[in-house]
């Protein structure tokens, strides 16, 4: 399926708890999980966005997939990926701007991240 990258960010946390801290935190918010796996480690959520804008065109997404990728022991990257919809004339109903999701998860990656360097 066609992704978009959003941001990719780098944390030095186990991907297990990555995953865990990251589903439970989207659960809590009013923007449902559509798709959990925990085997490949990918949330999808619903997220209507703008992925990209020319000048008379605007591509508009429903979702936002959140992958972990470990790195190695203690580190994982996280991905933000659109899933554009090229078809969708008309934004869909809600758009929310996709930086508040990527910094709301990266605060509580941190917050895992230094509550694991203090112990």
């Amino acid at each position: 399926m066609l992704t978009h990258l959003l941001d990719k960010k780098t944390f030095k946390v186990d991907v297990d708890a990555a995953y865990s801290v990251a589903a439970e935190f989207i659960q809590g918010l009013p923007t449902p999980i559509l798709q959990q796996d925990s085997a490949r480690r990918v949330l999808v959520v619903r997220y209507p966005h703008k992925v990209m804008g020319m000048i008379f065109w605007r591509c508009w997404s429903n979702t936002i997939e959140i992958r972990f990728k470990r790195i190695d022991e203690g580190s994982v990257v996280v991905e933000f990926r659109s899933r554009p919809n090229l078809f969708a004339l008309r934004p869909p109903k809600g758009v929310l701007d996709p930086r508040d999701l990527i910094e709301r998860v990266s605060v509580q990656l941190q917050q895992q991240e230094r509550s694991l360097q203090g112990s």
